[in-house]
């Protein structure tokens, strides 16, 4: 059942015992508040665009792989998803933000997780072995990410996460890390230390309170702190594989060491009044 932004659709509730049904997608219906379905090998579940719907119980959904609530701004919360879970994809936008406040949940399955622009998002909570891509960009408000029980992670994605102060317990298998932030909503990370013998790409911008990054990186090839004006000092010598370091708009830096060995780019720039 598959409506669209310009024909959107009237159906208000869905309640049915369905035990065969496999797919289900019902897009672009803004006044449907409510889905519960008794559906135990349904596999594929897609509501995105229905902007009116406040709960979504997947008790009966013990077979659910991938879950896609894209433009669901009305959900506050994500309770009984089941353990089967591989995919969770909740897109909204900078014009329709979404309502989602916190997260919590044992999903062993799960390897991709995308929850951008919900602002009222403060906490995320996650056992989740086997994730592998985690994308929260957009979450303004979100101050604490716990990544103990995500041992599986390669990729997160933190840009506009402007309320992070800390980044504590990544994990060592993480191999891109991105918080981009711009010079209109700025960071609030104050300091970087970490062990990730994995990580090849690092981002981290517009982040003016971060003094001090520490890390333990040895297949790092890629590191933007572009932004950061209070850094005052950056050790790169034990980073042996690093390419390229974009420091543009680090106006603090007052000490770089490189190994010049490896070293393709180095990017230093910033406008004088």
């Amino acid at each position: 059942m598959r409506m669209d932004n310009y024909q959107r659709g009237s159906l208000q509730s869905v309640e049915a015992s369905l035990p065969n049904l496999q797919e289900l997608t019902i897009t672009w219906c803004p006044k449907l508040k409510r889905l519960h379905l008794d559906a135990a090998w349904l596999r594929r579940l897609n509501l995105s665009g229905c902007a009116g719907l406040e709960e979504l119980d997947c008790t009966g959904l013990s077979s659910l792989k991938e879950l896609r609530l894209n433009l669901c701004s009305s959900l506050t919360a994500l309770s009984s998803l089941p353990t089967s879970l591989q995919s969770l994809i909740m897109r909204m936008d900078n014009y329709q933000r979404g309502s989602l406040q916190s997260v919590e949940a044992s999903l062993p399955n799960l390897q991709e997780l995308t929850i951008t622009w919900c602002p009222k998002l403060k906490r995320l909570h996650l056992d989740a072995a086997w994730l592998r891509r985690l994308n929260l960009s957009g979450c303004a408000g979100l101050e604490e990410l716990d990544c103990t029980g995500l041992s599986s992670l390669k990729e997160l994605r933190l840009n506009l996460c402007s309320s992070l102060t800390a980044l504590s317990s990544l994990p060592t298998s993480l191999q891109s890390l991105i918080m981009r932030m711009d010079n209109y909503q700025r960071g609030s990370l104050q300091s970087v230390e970490a062990s990730l013998p994995n990580l090849q790409e690092l981002t981290i911008t517009w982040c003016p309170k971060l003094k001090r990054l520490h890390l333990d990186a040895a297949w790092l090839r890629r590191l933007n702190l572009s932004g950061c004006a209070g850094l005052e000092e950056l050790d790169c010598t034990g980073l042996p594989c690093l390419e390229e370091v974009h420091l543009d708009y680090c106006l603090s830096l007052k000490n770089l060491s490189v190994d010049p060995m490896k070293l393709e780019r180095l990017s230093f720039f910033y406008e004088l009044d």
